[in-house]
């Protein structure tokens, strides 16, 4: 029973120490920004709460292997007494074989010997020591026998209580490996609600559903042609390409593939030769409508690079709360790894 009690508070600690540091390591991705289960929390706390009444079972043999140790400290000292001999060597028998000796001495008489009257106070006395041997040897025996039943009532009350608490200990032991089977169950569902959160956030921000996104429809904003002259035109060209926008507009990745603008960018114009100098401005066609359409794109795209920022670092939160659960699970196999080699 000991030894068995000693397997379940080994498990019992390893199952607490890894639980513990589930629990450390849940608050410090929390406070991190990473994901929150209230219900797993809960569990493993309930679980924490429970493995305590193991110190409850591991009092109730403390208490019983006191009891033993009485038991066995009472049936060596009844191993010492005289009486638990098969054969002891009493004044009762001394005083019964002299009883024989005289009675064989009287027998022995003539016939005209026994006429005469003779004192036998030998055996009168020898008849009184018997009696009192007698009776303080009852006593002595009735005393060993009222102990021996004592130690068998005590045996038998302990041998239950025994059986009882194996029983308790193997129900223990299965249900610290069922709670360490559900821990597993949950912490392998969590990896997966992150796997699948990761793939929906690399599927919303691929290019292949940003190039088949709907068009959206922009307010036109009509300028008289007639206030505009041809030198205007050709400063505001200038300045649109000098200015900071036109060189992130090329060399921006495209995020917002073609396709999906091809109608917004039919009016520009452009053409092949956009960034070789004067040379290629001096081709450019270009219209006050056409100018507004690509302010408003740069708008856009300055919207769509925040929008992939935000997330961007939603992905990189995910990816340290999954790193921090797989360090989890490492340092759980590498303890169940020690325990196999211990």
């Amino acid at each position: 029973m000991t030894a068995e009690m000693n397997k379940l508070l080994a498990k019992c600690i390893l199952f607490k120490n890894s639980l513990e540091q589930d629990l450390k390591n849940y608050e410090k991705q929390y406070d991190n920004g990473g994901f929150s289960s209230e219900s797993l929390i809960e569990d493993w706390k309930n679980t924490l709460e429970n493995l305590k009444k193991v110190d409850i079972l591991r009092q109730k043999i403390i208490n019983l292997e006191t009891s033993a140790s009485n038991i066995c400290t009472q049936t060596m000292d009844l191993q010492k007494s005289p009486y638990a001999r098969s054969r002891i060597n009493t004044p009762l028998e001394d005083v019964h074989q002299k009883l024989l000796e005289n009675f064989g001495e009287l027998r022995k008489r003539s016939s005209d010997e026994r006429r005469i009257p003779r004192d036998n106070a030998e055996v009168v006395r020898l008849l009184c020591l018997c009696l009192q041997y007698s009776h303080t040897h009852t006593q002595d025996v009735v005393s060993h026998i009222k102990t021996v039943k004592q130690i068998k009532q005590d045996i038998d009350n302990c041998l239950p209580q025994i059986s009882n608490l194996l029983k308790e200990i193997s129900d223990w032991d299965l249900q610290i490996d069922t709670w360490q089977a559900k821990r597993q169950q949950a912490l392998w569902k969590v990896i997966d609600v992150l796997l699948e959160k990761a793939h929906n956030a690399e599927r919303s921000i691929s290019p292949l559903e940003l190039s088949t996104s709907p068009v959206p429809t922009f307010p036109r904003r009509t300028l008289g042609t007639s206030s505009l002259s041809r030198t205007n035109t050709d400063s505001g060209a200038k300045h649109f390409l000098e200015s900071p926008r036109s060189s992130v507009l090329m060399k921006t990745p495209p995020i917002i593939t073609p396709p999906a603008w091809h109608n917004k960018l039919e009016s520009l114009a452009l053409s092949s030769s956009f960034s070789n100098g004067e040379r290629s401005l001096s081709r450019m066609k270009f219209n006050p409508t056409s100018m507004s359409s690509m302010v408003t794109l740069t708008d856009m795209l300055d919207k769509t690079t925040e929008e992939s920022r935000k997330v961007k670092k939603e992905n990189e939160t995910i990816l340290e709360s999954f790193q921090d659960l797989m360090g989890v699970l490492k340092s759980f196999q590498g303890e169940n790894l020690d325990k196999d080699k211990t």
